[in-house]
């Protein structure tokens, strides 16, 4: 059932040493099993995340039955990937808390869609605040440094280059 999983499973020790490897994490991260089993889960967290790992795992061993959080993962080829994780605890055979397993989604093309939309609705309330600052105003001064102001904003540039044309030239 795992191998035949499009998605991401992972099983890894208390450690957070690699221990099972499906067809669906070397698609998403392009290291092979052989690559990976026995290493540390850690190999693919990008430097600035690998702390998240053992809270997460404490989290288990404080006895939460699953934890999902969204982080990101980082391929052999140092592609960066949005992933929502569903972390499970692996018991043995009297209970006891052994591993964890780790079932991983990418979900880059959902966080980037999030993004390009917030960017549009933050763009669409400048252009509104920049109508509505041109409309109050007549004195063609104001009107400009307001446009140029905007554009600025919008650009995201300290600086904006504004050309006037006579109309029939």
């Amino acid at each position: 059932i795992a191998d035949s999983s499009e998605e991401a499973i992972i099983g890894k020790t208390l450690e957070g040493r690699i221990t099972s490897w499906n067809r669906g994490a070397e698609h998403l991260y392009g290291y092979t099993a052989a690559e990976v089993l026995g290493q540390p889960i850690a190999l693919l967290l990008p430097p600035e995340r690998r702390d998240e790992l053992p809270a997460l795992l404490a989290r288990l061993q404080r006895g939460e039955r699953s934890v999902h959080t969204e982080t990101q993962h980082m391929a052999k080829d140092g592609t960066r990937y949005d992933v929502a994780l569903t972390i499970a605890p692996i018991r043995d055979g009297t209970g006891q808390l052994s591993g964890a397993s780790t079932i991983a989604r990418d979900i880059t093309a959902r966080t980037q869609a999030a993004a390009e939309l917030e960017r549009r609705r933050h763009e669409t309330a400048l252009l509104a605040a920049i109508a509505q600052g041109l409309s109050a105003s007549l004195d063609l001064d104001t009107v400009l440094q307001r446009v140029v102001t905007g554009a600025q904003e919008l650009c995201g540039s300290e600086r904006a280059f504004l050309s006037l044309r006579v109309p029939g030239t």
